[in-house]
């Protein structure tokens, strides 16, 4: 029995049945999505808001909600939205340019990449989050986009870092949070992301206040 649940709220119920496998053999890594429904989803869609949550194939109409079994939809850590400020950006600066890298860019309908040396001004931000213990989340990109044909340089890609004090902490790039909640049960809250990049989707998972990271992910050909 499952809750599905978003910003600590639960909004519906569904029952999975885990069928044995005809043969023992085949079983394989994919075994943990030999999951059957033993019951209607009774869970409402919620929209996705501009654009957000897309994937390699499409654009999603709705987003991802949580569900869990044994943990908790509840977030103890108290997980919000704010607006990072150009201070807030200065401060993960450092941490963007060391993780993202150099970035190239193109004058319009030339294929001739030159280096480009962005600094503060040239970067935006594309979310922020704050917990009550004062942990705070930035994802950060380059304003615009590079102009040149081929694979992008990571430098465009959004990157998203977690900021505990002096410490700021690279946690992965085109990343999406999803929700936070105490899904394991542990009485701390654990950061849900959605992943996609080229050819591959998936979600990433943060656990142990961010010093352990699980990822799930998929490819399409």
């Amino acid at each position: 029995t499952w809750d599905i649940g978003l910003g600590g709220r639960k909004t519906g119920t569904l029952q999975t049945l885990d069928p044995e496998p005809p043969d023992p053999e085949l079983v394989s890594s994919g075994r943990d999505m030999v999951l059957a429904l033993a019951s209607p989803n009774t869970t409402s869609s919620v929209p996705s808001v501009n654009g957000q949550f897309a994937g390699w194939c499409r654009g999603a109409g709705t987003r991802p909600q949580v569900v869990v079994s044994g943990g908790r939809l509840e977030d103890p850590d108290g997980w919000r939205p704010v607006v990072l400020s150009r201070r807030d950006i200065k401060r993960v600066l450092g941490a963007f340019k060391a993780n993202a890298g150099p970035a190239s860019i193109c004058a319009e309908g030339s294929d001739v990449a030159k280096p480009f040396d962005y600094g503060l001004a040239d970067i935006e931000a594309v979310a922020g989050y704050r917990d009550r213990a004062g942990h705070w989340l930035a994802t950060l990109r380059l304003w615009g986009e590079s102009g040149c044909d081929g694979p992008i340089d990571d430098a465009w890609s959004s990157h998203t870092f977690l900021v505990d004090g002096k410490a700021v902490k690279h946690l992965g790039f085109n990343l999406e949070l999803v929700d936070a909640g105490d899904f394991d049960g542990n009485g701390a809250s654990e950061l849900l992301f959605w992943f996609s990049g080229y050819n591959r989707d998936g979600y990433v998972l943060l656990v142990d206040r961010a010093n352990d990271k699980v990822e799930f992910t998929w490819g399409y050909h």
